[in-house]
Order: C-alpha cells, then structure tokens, then sequence
C-alpha cells in the first residue's frame, strides 16, 4: 500500500498548522499529522465499504470487518439489541399517542357545543348590557352612588 498522505510545507505566516493534503484536516504538529497518515482513521476519502451488520461501522477492508467482529461481536449484538428493544418502545409510545389523540379529537368534538353555548350567552350577556336600558340603568345606579358620597361628606 502506497502512502498517498503528505505534509504540507510550513509558511512563515503559519508555524503551528499542519495539513492532510488528502482530506485538509488541520493537525498542530507534525506528529499528529503524522499518526493521522499513519492511522488514515480521520482522512474522509478513505473508502470504506465494509460494514458491520450490527453497529453499521465502516471499515476499510474484509480483514478490519474480521478483526472487528472479533473484538467487538458481543458489544455488537448487544447495540443491536438495544436499538430493537429502543424500536419497539418508540413504536408503543407512539401507538400510545395515536390513542390519545384521538381521545382528545372526541372529547373537543364533545365540547364544542357547550363552548358554543357559553360563547352565545357571553354575547348575549354583552348585547343586554348596550341596550337603553340598561345604559339608563347604570346612569342611575351611578347618580345614586354620587348622591351617597356627597351625603356622607
């Protein structure tokens, strides 16, 4: 396999920044420039087309899936198994939702004559209180309020 990672030069204006050349991460020495060539972990052109079936990790090659699946195997069935487990939670949770849903789809079809009653006697209540009457009935009770105060003065 041929390295195909180099370092960029230096320029005066920047000492402290490394390059990939492949990928154009930024490292802060040529150390961790060079581990990422080494490793080619971080580098995104690197292809990756092994997949583990459990965790869907990529690796780069048949031998990374192997090594892998050996070290990683049970942790692996066992994220598996989360996210199954995980699944059906959320597909209960939201079986739960619809079902209340629909509870309160019937209870405001339910309540929407009683909301239409109180709304009809509150402009009912509102159209009584602008008739003459009731106009000259509040001047009164106004006029006798002021009575009672100046008597009391």
């Amino acid at each position: 396999m041929t390295d195909t990672h180099d370092a960029s030069a230096q320029t005066a204006e920047d000492t402290t920044n490394w390059t990939c050349l492949q990928c154009h991460h930024n490292f802060q020495s040529p150390s961790k420039l060079k581990k990422h060539q080494n490793t080619q972990n971080e580098c995104q052109h690197i292809v990756k087309d092994h997949t583990c079936e459990h965790c869907h990790r990529s690796l780069e090659s048949e031998q990374g899936l192997q090594r892998h699946l050996q070290r990683k195997q049970d942790f692996c069935v066992v994220i598996q198994e989360l996210k199954a487990m995980h699944k059906e939670e959320l597909d209960r949770v939201q079986q739960e939702n619809d079902v209340h849903k629909e509870e309160l789809i019937k209870v405001q079809q339910d309540l929407a004559p009683a909301a239409e009653t109180v709304l009809d006697l509150q402009n009912r209540l509102e159209a009584a209180t602008r008739t003459p009457e009731a106009v000259t009935e509040r001047r009164l009770m106004q006029k006798l309020i002021d009575i009672e105060q100046k008597c009391s003065m």
